[in-house]
């Protein structure tokens, strides 16, 4: 009996340091993949884009930064011919929604705010993620591509990709190699 609630408990002590050292783990990767951004874009927007990217599950971190890179290169104050605001070029028409979304969770919802910027980025984007994984085979490309052209984002062939979905996939490429390497 009592060898019993020996091995139970020791069992148990193994599984919590277990879930212990994955947890370690799992922050020491986020702290890292933070500095890794960081070399590329300002530590607000790193933390930013990590926050929102485990927030909406859908989302790896290394996506969104590659999307932040190819919409605005990194510029908080970057602004598009359209008119497409911030590190995540959003739409005044989004904007609007994600203030209504964050009201009360991000004190600060300017268009040009990292944190809302980036938040209301991460809801479009995890938006159209969700929808294409109805459909088998839609990948992060397929994704950016909606994200990026709208409605006929969903009726680009792979032989007809534009400029914008071209310096994605180059930026996706690029900075899962270099964080390969870091």
């Amino acid at each position: 009996m009592k060898s019993k609630i020996i091995i139970t408990a020791l069992t148990i002590c193994l599984i919590f340091i277990t879930l212990l050292s994955f947890e370690i783990y799992k922050q020491n990767n986020e702290e890292k993949a933070i500095l890794f951004m960081s070399q590329y874009v300002a530590k607000d927007s790193s933390n930013a884009i990590m926050k929102w990217s485990k927030y909406y599950v859908n989302l790896e971190w290394v996506e969104v930064f590659s999307t932040v890179i190819t919409e605005s290169e990194g510029r908080v104050n970057s602004k598009s011919r359209s008119g497409n605001m911030g590190l995540l070029q959003i739409s005044r028409k989004l904007a609007s929604l994600g203030q209504m979304r964050y009201d009360g969770i991000i004190d600060n919802r300017d268009p040009y705010s990292i944190e809302f910027n980036i938040a209301t980025g991460c809801m479009h984007l995890n938006a159209i993620r969700s929808y294409l994984q109805k459909d088998v085979g839609k990948c992060w490309v397929q994704t950016y591509a909606v994200y990026n052209a709208g409605r006929r984002g969903f009726y680009i062939k792979k032989y007809r990709i534009g400029g914008a979905i071209n310096r994605f996939i180059d930026n996706l490429s690029f900075y899962q190699a270099q964080w390969e390497k870091f």
